[in-house]
């Protein structure tokens, strides 16, 4: 039986491109479990309606950033499968796993440059956050420009050489494509909190 996805920000920029890739039940807003028809949430809104979304009770893969509360994902994940990601494409996870190895061996100083279009809502962006808290010592820096769909480089400077690492997202194809694996993975999962880390070791 095929997973009924119900998606909750279907009119937003990435919640389009979502319901291009696959069949989705577009949800205005979150009741309990059982009204909704559905066997797992995405939900791309907004941080505020949070609450409101945990409550139907249904397994959910979270993908807003910029909340205030993280601590109610984690008390929610106690009865709920919760995948939580500050971004959903493959490369950007690549990049995280690439940085914390080379932080291992290359003691440095870390930028982080995060460049996105005009109209994002959190600065610093969710995924320059998650890098950052990942990578001891390391600077956030935050660009906002009208084309670009987002960027992250890290940074890593001595006094001898310098070594970058940069992923950029061409369109959210990339995002949509992560967010629908996440869906599918967390729909068979216990209750806890889970992340792409997870979703790579489960293939």
């Amino acid at each position: 039986m095929a997973l009924k996805i119900g998606l909750i920000g279907a009119h937003g920029r990435l919640g389009k491109v979502i319901s291009a890739f696959a069949p989705v039940v577009p949800i205005l807003r979150a009741t309990p479990r059982g009204s909704l028809m559905c066997d797992v949430l995405i939900d791309v809104s907004t941080p505020e309606a949070l609450a409101e979304n945990l409550s139907a009770n249904l397994p959910i893969v979270i993908g807003t950033t910029g909340h205030p509360h993280f601590s109610l994902i984690e008390e929610a994940s106690k009865r709920l499968p919760i995948f939580y990601a500050a971004n959903f494409s493959l490369g950007a996870s690549l990049l995280l796993r690439l940085a914390q190895e080379i932080a291992k061996y290359f003691p440095a100083d870390i930028d982080i440059i995060e460049t996105h279009h005009k109209t994002k809502k959190d600065k610093p962006s969710g995924t320059a956050l998650y890098l950052a808290n990942r990578l001891p010592n390391s600077t956030v820096h935050s660009i906002r420009s009208a084309l670009c769909c987002g960027e992250h480089t890290v940074i890593f400077n001595t006094p001898q050489e310098k070594l970058t690492l940069t992923h950029q997202v061409h369109n959210r194809e990339a995002f949509a494509q992560g967010a629908l694996a996440a869906a599918h993975f967390i729909a068979m999962q216990p209750p806890g909190l889970y992340g792409m880390d997870n979703l790579f070791s489960s293939k």
